[in-house]
Formats: structure tokens, sequence, C-alpha cells
């Protein structure tokens, strides 16, 4: 049963910050969150208007479009199941006070991707239907549908912890990358600032989440790590081919199929599970440019703005960078 588990189990000093170094990992990731604090109004979208209407084709707004009506639906979904399942169930105070920390981070989130959508679609019916992709858009209605089937309480918290690192670790990765390719053309600054703001919350988040699932007597057997793993890559996939309906520069279904991939591959050593995926093409060019995102921001993760995508959460340290190097 769940209640058996430590980190479950009803606890005293809930409502007190007493620190238990049993719990250091989460105390660090919690103090690097609260240096990370930032605000949707500090974005600006100005030059992004002029960019999709004069810089980028109908595909590639197509493509810009799906990302952001995915990302705008999700939010909203993440902090239900904080407010209503894990903020209640998870007993230790480290990890509660990081989950109210988070919640504040997905409001703002929120608000961002609600304020970007406005300003990349002016059209009012185009925008109500990508507001409403959870009923409109049957990829991201399926990824949406995934998460929430998976969530539910009735499976036990070491079930439902798994779906959230896969929706955040995973499910957001390829979307992150996306808005990343553009930073790298040239175009949409503050889409590119936001990604950047967001992507390094959600390496926070996710990490959290492994950590978490790490303190567990019980987890998940192998067999269905890997069957939630590859339900959620053929959706993803699936939600790739209907974003990029034509090759892009630098960018096509492929290219994508392979990065998203290799994220699972990451995650799943970070679960204490074998990969998946065998013989991914190094030869792509979104694992060169998340490498090259990494770089330029070595010096430091959470100090003065300097906000590295931690790829699949790969460590808690400030000194950390997305990397693909390792042996699959």
């Amino acid at each position: 049963m769940d209640i058996l588990e430590p980190i479950l189990k009803p606890n005293p000093y809930r409502f007190v910050w007493i620190p238990n170094e049993e719990h250091n990992d989460i105390i660090r990731l919690l103090q690097d969150i609260k240096k990370h604090n930032w605000v949707a109004d500090e974005i600006d979208f100005s030059q992004d208007v002029i960019d999709m209407q004069q810089k980028l084709n109908d595909n590639e707004r197509h493509f810009i479009k799906m990302i952001t009506a995915f990302f705008a639906s999700s939010d909203g979904l993440v902090m239900e199941n904080l407010d209503v399942n894990f903020s209640k169930e998870v007993q230790i105070p480290e990890a509660r006070l990081f989950f109210a920390f988070q919640a504040n981070n997905e409001a703002e989130h929120s608000i961002t991707y609600s304020l970007m959508l406005q300003a990349l679609v002016k059209e009012p019916v185009e925008q109500d239907r990508l507001f409403k992709a959870v009923t409109e858009i049957p990829a991201v209605k399926k990824l949406v549908d995934w998460a929430v089937q998976w969530m539910d309480n009735r499976h036990p918290f070491r079930v439902r912890i798994l779906a959230f690192i896969l929706y955040e670790g995973l499910i957001f990765s390829d979307k992150f990358a996306a808005i990343f390719w553009f930073k790298k053309r040239k175009v949409l600054p503050g889409v590119s600032q936001a990604n950047r703001l967001i992507s390094a919350d959600e390496g926070a988040h996710e990490s959290h989440g492994i950590m978490l699932y790490n303190k567990l007597l019980k987890k998940c057997p192998q067999e269905l790590v890997h069957q939630m793993v590859q339900e959620v890559v053929a959706l993803d996939i699936e939600f790739m081919t209907e974003a990029i309906p034509v090759t892009l520069i630098g960018m096509n279904v492929n290219l994508m199929s392979d990065y998203i991939k290799l994220v699972a591959n990451r995650l799943l050593l970070r679960l204490g599970c074998s990969i998946l995926y065998e013989n991914i093409s190094r030869e792509n060019s979104l694992i060169d440019l998340m490498d090259n995102i990494g770089q330029e921001d070595k010096v430091s993760f959470f100090e003065h703005r300097n906000h590295v995508y931690l790829q699949g959460g790969m460590t808690v340290k400030p000194s950390a960078v997305f990397s693909t190097e390792g042996d699959f």
C-alpha cells in the first residue's frame, strides 16, 4: 500500500520547516528554484508579432501555433494535479514546499503561454480554436488524455508520479527543442526568452519528481515503465507529424523522432531502467542545437537569468549542462 512509503506516511512535522538531511537533494533543488523567480510581465512579444507575419512562412506559423497551443493547455493540468493529488499526499515538508513553489511556476507559465498565443494569433476564431486545443486538436487531446488517464488517483502513487515525470520530462522536451530551433533562426525573441525561462523551471520540476520516485521503496516494474514510455513516444511522434506537415530547414519529423527517442532513453536510465531505442543517429541537428544551448550557459544555471534547459533533468548541480554524450 502507498501508505507504507516513508514519503507518504502521516508526518506530524509536515506543517513546519525542519529540514531533514535525508532530503538534502530536494533542499538544494528548492534553494535553486527559489533563486530562479520570474514573472510573465518580463517577456516582450512585440517583435514576435512582426516576425510571425513577416519572417515565418505558413508551415512555420502552423508549427509554432501547434507548440503554443499544446503548452497553453498543459500547465493548468499540471497545476490541478499538484493541488488535487501530490501536495496533499506527499508528507515530507521539503517536497511539499517545493510543490508550492512549483505551483507558482506553473501559474506564471500558464499566463505566459496565454499572452504568447494572444500575441502570435490575432484572428479570433483561430485563437479560440488554439485555446481549446484539448478538444479541437486531436494530437493535443491525445497527449492530455494520456496524462489524465495515468494521473488518475485510482492508480498507486508510484504510477502517478511516473506519469508526471514523463509528462514534464519527455512530452515537454521536444516542444522546447522546437522553440530553440526558432531561436537559432533568430526569430520570435519573446517566445525564445520565455522558452529559456520555462524550460529551466521544468528541468527542476522533473528532477524533483525523479527524486521522489527514487525515494519510493516499491517502484513501478520495468515492463510498465517501458509501456508508458512507448505510449508517450508514439503520441509525441504523432503530434510532431501533425505539427510539421512538410520538411523545414533543419527540422523534420525524422529528426524530431530520433530526438524524442534519445530523451526517452536518458529518462529511462535515470529511472533505473534499460533503454528502449537502439541505433539512434548522432547526425541530428537538434542534438547539436541542444548541446550548443547548454554550452552557452554552462557558467551558471540559476544565477543572473542564465537559464539552462536541463534536458531530461540530468542533474541538479549548478554547473550542469545538457550533454548528448553517453553510451546507449
